[in-house]
C-alpha cells in the first residue's frame, strides 16, 4: 500500500474529497479542485476537452492524451489524465507547464504548489 500523499497550495492543504494519487512515478491530482485553489477557472468543452485558465496561461487538454495545448502551442504531457472516483486526474506537472512551483519531497511524501509572485 502506497503512503498518503500530501499537497499544499499556497502553503494551505488542497481541499479536495479526492486523493493524490502515484501513477508511472509520477503525482497525480484532481484537476477541478487544485485549479480553483490556485484561483483558476476549469471547463469542460462539448467536444470532449478540458481548458483550464491560470492568470493568464492556459492549457486545453484531453482525457487519457498526452498531448496538450499551453498558451496556444503544443506540448506533451508529462502523463496521460486519467479518471478516478469520478475525478479528472492530472500530472502534478501540468501546472509547472502553466507556470505554477511545483516540489515535490518524495521523502516526505509532499507536494507543493504555489503561485509564484
Amino acid at each position: 500500500m502506497l503512503p498518503a500523499i500530501g499537497v499544499q497550495v499556497d502553503g494551505k492543504p488542497l481541499a479536495s474529497g479526492y486523493p493524490a494519487a502515484m501513477a508511472a512515478d509520477r503525482v497525480y491530482v484532481p484537476l477541478k479542485d487544485t485549479v480553483r485553489s490556485l484561483g483558476g477557472t476549469f471547463q469542460a468543452t462539448q467536444d470532449g476537452a478540458y481548458e483550464i485558465a491560470l492568470g493568464k496561461a492556459t492549457a486545453v487538454f484531453r482525457f487519457n492524451d498526452a498531448q496538450a495545448t499551453f498558451d496556444g502551442s503544443p506540448a506533451t504531457l508529462a502523463g496521460k489524465p486519467y479518471m478516478s472516483a469520478g475525478a479528472v486526474m492530472v500530472p502534478a506537472s501540468l501546472f509547472k507547464q502553466m507556470g505554477i512551483a511545483v516540489v515535490w519531497n518524495a521523502k516526505s511524501g509532499e507536494l507543493s504548489l504555489s503561485r509564484q509572485a
